[in-house]
Order: structure tokens, then sequence, then C-alpha cells
């Protein structure tokens, strides 16, 4: 058997790659790499793992109540980032595992 090593990327599937690379960035602390010609994948930095924004056309979830089990979250510092996400209009839930940080459930598209 192979050992992981690392985590090399992540997808996230969206309806709007330049809204959601704002969000990424200005709300989540995700540092831009790249976005290919055409805006339909962006490249972003994670805290040093890469996430990859692909275009889909929506609904993404036609079921937002219902995730499948698939979802992401981010450890963030709480106040700093409760603050930013409360200016940018989104909601933050605690994360069950620590009661110092928070984690990003939800994004912008």
């Amino acid at each position: 058997m192979v050992a992981i090593q690392s985590v090399a990327h992540f997808s996230i599937p969206v309806s709007d790659v330049a809204e959601s690379t704002r969000f990424y960035t200005e709300i989540v602390g995700c540092r831009h790499l790249a976005t290919v010609a055409g805006g339909t994948m962006a490249f972003l930095d994670a805290a040093g793992i890469c996430l990859i924004l692909v275009k889909r056309d929506p609904p993404i979830n036609p079921r937002p109540q219902d995730h499948g089990g698939v979802h992401h979250a981010f450890a963030v510092a709480h106040e700093l980032r409760r603050r930013q996400l409360a200016k940018g209009g989104r909601q933050w839930r605690p994360s069950p595992t620590s009661s110092h940080w928070k984690s990003i459930t939800r994004t912008p598209s």
C-alpha cells in the first residue's frame, strides 16, 4: 500500500468563478494563484493546499438542505473571520471539533 504524504488539491464546483474567488480570497483568506482563460477555473492557495474553483451550471446542489455528505470546511481564527463574514453577509457556524476555531461551511454560489 502506498502511504499518502499530503493532499495535492481539491476542487469545488461553483456557478460564478469570479464571485467565488472574491469570497475565498477576501473572506476565507485564500491567496489567488491563477484563473484560466475564459474564467472557468480559478486556482487558490488554501493554507498550502491548492483549491480549484470549477465553473458548473446551476443549480450545483438542487437540494441545499441535503448536501449528500459532500462538503468542505476551513479552520479560521474566530473573531476576525466572524467580523469578515458578517461584513460580507455570510453566515458562520461553530465547529463541532473546537471551541476556539470556526468553520466556514457555505460558499456564495
